[in-house]
This record gives C-alpha cells, structure tokens and sequence, in this order.
C-alpha cells in the first residue's frame, strides 16, 4: 500500500469501478496525479458493498494551489493522494451520506465527512488520522461513532447493501443534524493484560500490520480493528478470534472454525444488542466493545 504518482495523461483502471483520469486536479493544469493504493482498495470495497451504480469524483487529487482555490489549506489530504470527495450513485439517485459516512466508519476510512446540504457528497481519506464531520456544520472532527451521531442502525446500513433503503431524494433543507447524542465523546480503552486482545494483535501482525503483541488493548490496536468487519459468509483466522471471544463472553457456543454463519452473526447481534449497539455485521465501535472497552 502507498502513494503512486501517475502522469496527467494516464488512463489506467485501477480497479473495477475507478480510472486514474478520475481523479486528475481539477486546476485545469497539466502535473502529474497522486492517488493512495488503499484509497482505491477501500473506495472499490464501499462501491461493492452499498451496491452503487456508479460513483462521481468531484475532486480526487489538487495541486496545493488548487485545493487553497476551493478553500482548503493547501496541505491537506487531497494534495497528497490520500482523498476522494464523491456521491455514490444508485438507480439513479445518490446515496445519503448518513448511510454512506455509517459504511466508511466500518471499512476503516480515516477521513470521513457529508460535505454538502443535501447530503448527497462524501468525502473519503486514507491519511494516517481520524476524521470524522459534518462540513455543513463545521470543519472539526464532530463525533467518534457516526451511527450516534446520526441516529442510524445497522440494520438500516443492511437494507442499504440489500439494496432495500431510502436513498437521497435531494429535497433536505436544514443544515443540522437531528442528533440527541452530544458531539464530543471519549473513548474508555479497558485496563490491564488480555491473552486474547494479544491473540488478536497476532491475528493483525500475521496480516503484514505493525503492531507489537503485548496484550493490551489501546488506540494503536483500535484503529487497526476499524479497518475490519465481520460479515455473514466471512473466513479466517480474524472472523475465528471472533467466535473465541463471543465464546468467552458467553454468545457463542458453535464451532471455532473461523467461518460466520448463522450462528455467529445471531451471536454478533445478541451481543450489540446487550451493549446498545446497532445490529447487524461487525465493525467499528463494536471492536472496542468487543475488547472490554466503552464510549461515554
């Protein structure tokens, strides 16, 4: 995973949905495109899963004095390859951003933000810091869990990739967020060893992820975690780690085998509904449930 520099002129797929002609700076000058490898990866993931049509680019890589045009500091994601502002496309109407900002927060996008009234764009960032907002609101970092912050359940998120959801119908007219839940939260890591945060911590390091096996569950490990979900008809020795600590809590008693059947994801569910979770696949603030730890 990196940055790849590509010439002005390139038309290279990147993936199934994306070219790199997609993300040229919208300057209207010819320089070279930075696009991050993990952007595409994650961007490709999150067109899959909510089933979009298509997706539109308004702005993928800026030059710094095209990104301090548009009001941006000239140091930001996009110059260096890391964002993508896009509206995700489905039978021909955008996707909400509500939905889609719930979605990003699970596969572990760095960066992510509704940036316009009608929330119909997104913006998406794989640099190395946790960005979460409403840019119709401010340009701060405004929650740590966006399913609170907007009031939506997972099981909402599931109708989405079903393919069964509201979509946006561009007729919103306020500019705030019908949220009950106050903005600034703080997250409450457990104390002490743990012999399966360390089992887990094996489970990333064996996935090519720098991070030391010391048993204890904090920022560094959390931030891997979101990078992962569990979803039903997932394999491997992460959705196995999963079954051990349902296992151990008491929500799983089928077999270890590392595959998520009916079974597992009833004891996912069973368990987000314990700690006032939303239900459905596993992701997000469920891994720092999950590990003992708390938002207050």
């Amino acid at each position: 995973m990196g940055i790849v520099t590509y010439s002005y002129d390139d038309k290279t797929q990147l993936s199934k949905n994306f070219n790199v002609r997609e993300f040229r700076c919208k300057c209207g000058k010819v320089h070279n495109i930075k696009i991050s490898t993990e952007l595409i990866e994650k961007l490709q993931k999150m067109t899959d899963l909510v089933g979009a049509d298509c997706v539109y680019i308004s702005s993928g890589h800026r030059c710094a004095t095209h990104d301090r045009n548009v009001g941006g500091s000239g140091v930001g994601p996009h110059i260096d390859g890391y964002a993508a502002d896009c509206k995700f496309m489905k039978n021909g109407k955008p996707i909400n951003t509500k939905l889609l900002s719930c979605v990003a927060q699970d596969l572990g996008f760095m960066g992510i933000a509704n940036i316009t009234k009608n929330y119909d764009y997104i913006h998406l960032d794989m640099k190395n810091r946790v960005y979460k907002g409403n840019e119709v609101i401010n340009y701060h970092t405004l929650t740590t869990d966006f399913y609170r912050y907007y009031g939506i359940s997972k099981s909402e998120v599931e109708k989405l990739m079903n393919g069964v959801i509201i979509i946006s119908d561009n007729q919103s007219t306020s500019n705030t967020v019908q949220n009950d839940t106050p903005k600034t939260k703080k997250i409450i890591y457990p104390t002490g060893y743990s012999d399966e945060v360390k089992e887990l911590q094996k489970v990333f390091s064996n996935k090519g992820y720098n991070i030391l096996a010391n048993g204890y569950f904090k920022e560094a490990t959390y931030n891997i975690c979101r990078k992962f979900t569990i979803e039903k008809n997932d394999r491997g020795p992460l959705t196995r780690w999963v079954q051990m600590r349902l296992f151990t809590l008491g929500y799983y008693g089928g077999i270890q085998d590392g595959i998520a059947g009916n079974m597992t994801m009833n004891a996912i569910k069973r368990f987000q509904k314990d700690n006032n979770l939303g239900q459905g696949y596993l992701g997000g603030t469920d891994w720092l449930y999950l590990n003992g730890g708390h938002i207050e």
